[in-house]
């Protein structure tokens, strides 16, 4: 059988968006489009040279989010930058720095959240961009695998739409763990592992 492959848009549109910056694995970025669908973010941006979206192992990743999420490829973080900012959209790097904030304690409403390369983080010339940088605490390890950073944000973004909406902030939380759990249950999974 055959299938049409969905067009990219030019410009971006909504307010919860992630940005992978130059992000290699195929595997990583087929299970952050699963999440970012199922976190109902309004977008996933690939920048600079990131791994091709059609790639098999992307494909098998995704589990059908590659068809259904809207993905946009841009050139760089000036591009972004541009965009998000006709939107009214704030963009922060996933980056460990002194002044970084903890993810918990930031609206993440109308945000971006740049996840960098797996080896070497977010670029300069991205950092340069953002407005801001993040980090999720974690207790020991060194640092988290990227689409384990991205579903975390992405967790966060969902709670803060469903608060702005007039959820209690338990009520928000409960209702996105039901929904990550119903998730997880409905997946099915063949012989490879799929």
């Amino acid at each position: 059988f055959t299938c049409q492959m969905p067009g990219q848009a030019d410009a971006l549109s909504g307010s919860r968006f992630l940005a992978l910056d130059n992000l290699r694995d195929p595997g990583n970025l087929g299970t952050i489009l699963r999440s970012a669908e199922a976190f109902g973010l309004d977008g996933v941006v690939l920048l600079g040279d990131c791994v091709d979206l059609w790639a098999p192992k992307t494909l098998r990743s995704a589990m059908g989010s590659a068809f259904r999420v809207p993905v946009y490829r841009l050139a760089d973080a000036a591009q972004l930058k541009a965009q998000l900012a006709e939107l009214g959209v704030l963009m922060y790097a996933a980056a460990l720095y002194s002044d970084s904030r903890s993810v918990v304690d930031t609206d993440l409403r109308r945000a971006c959240v740049v996840i960098g390369n797996e080896a070497h983080g977010v670029s300069d010339a991205t950092l340069e961009a953002c407005d801001g940088s993040l980090i999720i605490p974690i207790h020991t390890a060194e640092s988290l695998n990227a689409a384990v950073a991205e579903q975390l944000n992405a967790f966060r973004e969902e709670v803060d739409a469903l608060i702005a909406k007039g959820e209690a902030k338990e009520r928000a939380l409960f209702t996105v763990i039901k929904r990550c759990l119903k998730e997880c249950r409905d997946i099915r999974f063949d012989g490879n592992g799929y």
